[in-house]
């Protein structure tokens, strides 16, 4: 990536932050996606493509709050707080998304079924543990934006009402700037009810994680035909006719003139 589209994604995360804040974090997640699976179907391999993406990560994240820095000084959400926390008790469920994404999705699903039955499945075990990793790092990502706000004073103070409308015991969050102890207590706290809440009705994250697997087996496939040493002729031979073809009608020009 040259420094002129990093600095135009920069600039565009940034100002997604205008129209709704979370756009912010989805919107990376699909350059950095993106960004990984490139390089991974250009090599044929992950090595040292889990730093880079990382290192890609920081460098957008850092400028992209950095140029719109008096914004977030003077943030103040309107959907009330705590802004940055997620929706605890009330998952989104897969009825209510197919309702918003369900025209799209139905025809890219069918389309990676046909390419995962048509190659059998192949790469099932690599598909399904990208998408449980990714899973895996947004979970955490999420765990840990609910510790940062749960440390902070504002933020603690929300976490604690938080907690204790949901019939949870906390103890008092001590006084000071930052409470990271207190913090964990709270995420402590609050993790189990969240997990039951998504266990309750899993079909939608089991709905994208199958997304998820199917596009990275078609991507490995992909990947492995490129490098087939049979397609790789067929190519050769295509360029040769193409080559032979061309090299035909030029001498029929010379010929006519």
């Amino acid at each position: 990536m040259g420094w002129p589209l990093w600095l135009f994604t920069a600039v565009v995360l940034g100002g997604l932050s205008f129209l709704n804040t979370w756009d912010v974090l989805i919107h990376l997640f699909v350059v950095l996606g993106a960004f990984f699976l490139g390089h991974w179907q250009r090599q044929g391999h992950t090595r040292g493509l889990w730093g880079r993406t990382a290192l890609l990560a920081v460098l957008l994240v850092v400028p992209a709050a950095l140029l719109y820095l008096p914004f977030y000084l003077g943030f103040r959400s309107q959907a009330g707080p705590p802004f940055l926390l997620p929706m605890l008790m009330q998952p989104t469920r897969l009825a209510h998304y197919a309702i918003i994404f369900g025209l799209p999705l139905a025809s890219i699903s069918v389309m990676l079924v046909a390419l995962a039955a048509r190659r059998r499945f192949r790469h099932w075990r690599t598909g399904l543990g990208v998408a449980a990793a990714v899973v895996g790092g947004l979970f955490l990502l999420m765990v840990l934006l609910l510790w940062v706000v749960a440390a902070a004073q504002p933020g603690g103070g929300m976490v604690g009402a938080l907690v204790n409308e949901m019939g949870l015991s906390l103890p008092a969050r001590p006084e000071g700037t930052l409470a990271f102890g207190w913090g964990v207590r709270a995420v402590a706290a609050v993790l189990p009810l969240w997990l039951m809440a998504r266990l309750a009705s899993p079909w939608l994250l089991l709905a994208l994680i199958g997304l998820l697997a199917l596009v990275v087996m078609a991507l490995r496939s992909g990947v492995e035909e490129e490098k087939s040493p049979q397609i790789r002729l067929r190519r050769l031979k295509r360029r040769g006719q193409i080559q032979c073809q061309t090299a035909g009608m030029e001498r029929c020009r010379l010929c006519c003139c």
